[in-house]
């Protein structure tokens, strides 16, 4: 054989050897990386339902120590068990081999342990026990009964949700919904706010309202439909701007809507009633109580029959029937402003308005703060 056949021989060998090497380095590398990685604590929920006694939930945790040791501890509504391991990493798997028990305290009479863990990226698929769990380090996937993962998309909920009618607005946040029911078609100012708890459960896809449940048929980035045997809403994804107010904004339209929806008395310092009642059709009728007793009659009462007309938040007001008990020279003074059978026109600004009140000043500027009655 020639030196030249010899070296080039030689020179095979040595980078055969290199490859071998580098080979057996980088899946020493590999390996070492896998474990650091597995290093830690990893969390698994299932939720599954059950007629008789609702949505119920299962834990699965299970610990892997820098030393090859290891623990476990499944947790479900009506048993527990718990697990000590030795662990290996066999290419994509761990294997675990050790004990468990049903009571942490008796693990020296425990049974024989032994599970199979899939390595798929930031997530451990046990395959032989406790298959129905995905397990994570950050506990971010919840799986059903059948193993699949259940997306939860509840936050999703926590915005501003228009219903498609125009006469509702729901404000979803932090496990509560406060529901705005608008006295106009996406009108800016509401008739009634009603605030229930929400409860979300994930894995039926169903949303409860105070005790009214409803199947969630869409839930995304821009529409919620829910339906029940009932009633059947969707919604569109609204902002800030859609949040109806107690009365402080709004059009004309919307005034006239709250101010039809009641009538709003109130009492004065001297104890004196009156009644503001608009009709939708326009008419207005405006009731005072006097402030003396006439003998054993007592109290009378002056009423005020006319229209009004709002624009820009003043109401206008021509009473053109102005009576009241005994409108003669007895009582001609007792109404100060008014004169019996003379019509009359006055005028007032709202300075605040909702379902709850109505805040009126009038052309002297005295303030009448009013309650439904």
């Amino acid at each position: 054989m020639s030196l030249r056949t010899k070296n080039g021989i030689h020179y095979l060998l040595i980078c055969l050897i290199c490859n071998i090497l580098l080979i057996s380095c980088g899946n020493s590398e590999d390996e070492e990386t896998i474990i650091n990685n597995i290093i830690g604590s990893w969390y698994g929920t299932r939720t599954y339902y059950n007629p008789a006694s609702g949505t119920k939930y299962q834990y699965l945790n299970i610990t892997f120590e820098s030393n090859g040791m290891g623990n476990l501890e499944y947790t479900a509504p009506s048993s527990h068990s718990y697990a000590k391991f030795n662990y290996k990493i066999s290419g994509n798997k761990i294997l675990c081999n050790g004990y468990y028990a049903t009571d942490a305290y008796e693990m020296d009479s425990a049974e024989k342990f032994e599970m199979t863990l899939n390595i798929e990226g930031d997530r451990l698929i046990p395959l032989d026990r406790y298959s129905y769990f995905i397990l994570t380090k950050d506990d971010s996937v919840m799986t059903d009964s059948n193993g699949n993962e259940v997306i939860d998309d509840s936050s999703m909920l926590n915005n501003v949700w228009v219903r498609t009618d125009g006469y509702s607005v729901c404000v979803i946040e932090n496990e509560k919904c406060t529901e705005y029911t608008l006295l106009k078609q996406y009108g800016k100012i509401y008739s009634s706010k009603t605030i229930y708890d929400i409860h979300y459960d994930v894995a039926r896809k169903i949303i409860r309202f105070g005790t009214t449940e409803y199947d969630i048929v869409i839930l995304n980035s821009s529409t919620l439909e829910i339906k029940n045997n009932k009633n059947h809403f969707i919604f569109t994804l609204g902002s800030s701007k859609d949040i109806p107010s107690a009365g402080e904004s709004g059009d004309d339209d919307d005034v006239k809507a709250l101010l039809v929806s009641a009538r709003f008395g109130w009492k004065t310092n001297e104890n004196i009633t009156r009644l503001f009642n608009f009709i939708k059709d326009g008419r207005a009728i405006y009731m005072e109580g006097s402030e003396r007793s006439l003998g054993s009659i007592g109290r009378i009462t002056l009423c005020a029959d006319g229209s009004y007309t709002l624009k820009n938040r003043q109401i206008t007001c021509q009473y053109t029937d102005v009576q009241w008990d005994y409108g003669d020279e007895l009582t001609k003074d007792w109404f100060p402003g008014w004169t019996y059978n003379k019509a009359r026109t006055r005028k007032y600004t709202i300075r605040s308005i909702s379902s709850e009140s109505l805040t009126l000043e009038d052309e002297d500027g005295k303030v009448y703060i009013t309650s439904p009655v």
